[in-house]
């Protein structure tokens, strides 16, 4: 469908020599997807994707939230002298979590979860913090987390109690382990991004603006992200336009910021009567479909979320399935 908005957009509402299009997804793998997507179309769209690409290289643009990040990240080291390096190797950051609460746990005696036992929980909790760009401890005691993943360890909480002490420490145990990354010259990917959020912020007259803006896998993406895609967004023409494209049953990341009911007007933008259900199953045949709603239909999690919607299935006949060891 993305692909398809885009040729519409493309042929339809970029005769403006200003008017530009930008297509984000997830990852780069979404993009090379696309890609394929876009050759697979109808006959009917002469144009191969390079041609699309290249022939309107100053129109259209199709990339990664990555790519985006990575690139605005290496300019503000550039203009800044800076000379943090990204740390991608769970060990290093293992590594600088455990240096923090050994620090810290003294001064939180009482907080069970500033304990090296649960370094796992701790560094997952900071990286959603930052990923929700939450800078200020009164707006995390204030925040719920929403799409927690269930875990075995035992005695890990499942929702911590808000404006309290254990997330004050958390708040803290966040900012020592930032502060120790830096002293040796590295940052994570989440830092990175929020890296990135400010630079653009500070010089957002220098960003390229672009009169329509389309979304792919939308659901997956967090605030900070999604924060970022919105700067790129020209909103001064009539006909200007920023689609967001989302399936909150394909949503695996814990971090992601459009869950469990997140409005869109949490990233400031009103879609009131603008949103289309999409419920019509083509992908698969209806006994795979079958099988596939069978395993969410018991997850609160998918079936609770009021942007759900269970797939209308096509007379798409094929064999029937079987589900097998899906406890490995």
């Amino acid at each position: 469908m993305a692909i398809h908005r885009l040729v519409y957009l493309l042929n339809e509402y970029c005769f403006a020599p200003d008017a530009k299009i930008l297509m984000v997804t997830f990852n780069k793998t979404l993009v090379n997807f696309l890609k394929y997507l876009y050759n697979k179309l109808d006959e009917e769209i002469s144009l191969s994707f390079d041609a699309l690409v290249n022939d309107n290289k100053d129109k259209v643009k199709i990339c990664s939230i990555d790519s985006i990040i990575y690139g605005y990240f290496q300019e503000y080291k550039e203009s800044s002298g800076c000379n943090l390096e990204l740390v991608n190797n769970k060990t290093v950051k293992y590594n600088f979590i455990n240096r923090a609460i050994i620090k810290l746990k003294d001064k939180y005696p009482k907080v069970q979860y500033i304990d090296l036992a649960f370094a796992n929980f701790l560094l997952d909790e900071i990286e959603w913090i930052k990923a929700c760009n939450i800078r200020k401890l009164e707006e995390y005691q204030s925040t719920d987390r929403i799409g927690r993943t269930a875990t075995s360890q035992k005695d890990v909480p499942q929702k911590i109690a808000k404006n309290s002490e254990t997330k004050k420490a958390i708040f803290e145990l966040m900012q020592l382990y930032t502060q120790l990354l830096k002293e040796n010259g590295l940052v994570d990917f989440k830092d990175m991004a929020l890296i990135a959020l400010d630079y653009l912020k500070e010089n957002e007259h220098r960003i390229p603006k672009y009169t329509h803006i389309i979304i792919d896998e939308s659901q997956d993406l967090t605030r900070t992200q999604l924060e970022i895609i919105k700067l790129f967004y020209n909103s001064e023409k009539s006909y200007s336009s920023i689609m967001f494209i989302a399936d909150t049953a394909q949503s695996i990341y814990t971090h992601s910021w459009l869950v469990r009911g997140r409005s869109f007007a949490s990233i400031g933008f009103d879609m009131t009567g603008k949103s289309y259900i999409l419920s019509k199953n083509y992908r698969t045949t209806v006994q795979i479909a079958n099988l596939a709603y069978s395993l969410i239909e018991k997850t609160p999690e998918i079936i609770e979320d009021e942007n759900f919607v269970k797939p209308a299935l096509i007379d798409k006949q094929g064999p029937f399935t079987r589900a097998k060891n899906l406890s490995k």
